[in-house]
């Protein structure tokens, strides 16, 4: 499936302290994202989680960089391929290969230790699709 969508990102690169904005695009399994001078290709397999904030969304990479869009969380859940990604709760978006372990108590571990709530009524469903992995 090829898809291309644009999306406005600022990159926080916390090593230098500073922002680059730029345009992204989604094609197959890359963030394009088009810089300054360059362009930044990330592999949506990088990406652990997404956070959303007041209409806001935080792309969360497993190396720990992390990426802020002035799009809701909404607007990415359809950018990005369903076969990766898992809506776990109102307020978070995640990759599915990452997840270590599931808490009964209704949150899912990260394999970089990372806590993320799943919702009661999404919980099932995430239980599914974790046991069809």
């Amino acid at each position: 499936m090829n898809f291309i969508r644009k999306i406005k990102l600022k990159l926080f690169d916390h090593s230098e302290e500073k922002t680059i904005i730029g345009e992204c695009e989604v094609h197959e399994d890359n963030l394009i994202l088009s810089l300054q001078n360059t362009y930044q290709v990330i592999n949506l397999r990088d990406l652990a989680y997404c956070m959303s904030d007041k209409g806001y969304t935080t792309f969360y990479l497993y190396s720990g960089k992390s990426f802020l869009a002035s799009n809701p969380l909404k607007y990415f859940e359809t950018q990005l391929p369903e076969y990766i990604f898992f809506r776990t709760h109102q307020s978070y978006y995640v990759n599915i290969n990452f997840v270590d372990k599931y808490d009964k108590r209704g949150f899912l571990i990260l394999t970089n230790g990372k806590k993320i709530p799943v919702s009661t009524r999404k919980r099932d469903a995430f239980i599914a699709r974790l046991l069809n992995l």
